[in-house]
């Protein structure tokens, strides 16, 4: 019972972690399921490839303090970023810290989330609240991302991830 009083004041409060809408992210939620959380990015790739852009992959959870921290500094620099943000595709991956096992889902094709950035080029992969990733459209690495927010709270940091 003391469960769904707390989560009646974090959403009367708003305070979970979401990435503000202004930045017009494609968000993946997983249907529910026991065995595992899966993330169709199907139609994410296929428009990065039509606009010939980039993704920046962006895996939340709306329980992860450090995601609500993230959000925050994304909605009061909106006017700053929306220009660099434009040239990517904005992909959040939102979910829970605990759960089922994270699956990818491209094409009809799944794959656990480590294999999923292995194969991309991320070799040293671990699991970590947030993490981010520069992907193309083949999904492919473009460059290796930093699994935290620590130093990414800042204008001209988030600038440099997306070049």
């Amino acid at each position: 019972m003391r469960l769904f009083f707390l989560m009646v004041a974090l959403l009367a409060n708003n305070v979970l972690a979401e990435i503000p809408s202004e930045y017009q992210a494609i968000t993946v939620r997983p249907p529910f399921s026991f065995s595992e959380r899966v993330f169709d990015i199907t139609p994410v790739v296929t428009k990065a490839k039509t606009e010939n852009k980039n993704i920046f992959v962006y895996l939340g959870a709306q329980d992860c303090p450090p995601c609500h921290e993230y959000s925050k500094f994304l909605k009061q620099n909106f006017n700053e970023l929306k220009n660099d943000f434009g040239k990517v595709i904005f992909l959040e991956l939102d979910t829970w810290l605990k759960g089922a096992q994270i699956v990818i889902r491209n094409d009809g094709r799944d794959q656990k989330i480590r294999e999923f950035f292995v194969q991309a080029g991320d070799d040293k992969f671990v699991l970590f609240y947030p993490s981010f990733w520069l992907i193309t459209p083949n999904l492919k690495i473009v460059k290796k991302l930093p699994k935290s927010i620590i130093g990414l709270t800042t204008i001209e940091a988030t600038r440099e991830l997306l070049r």
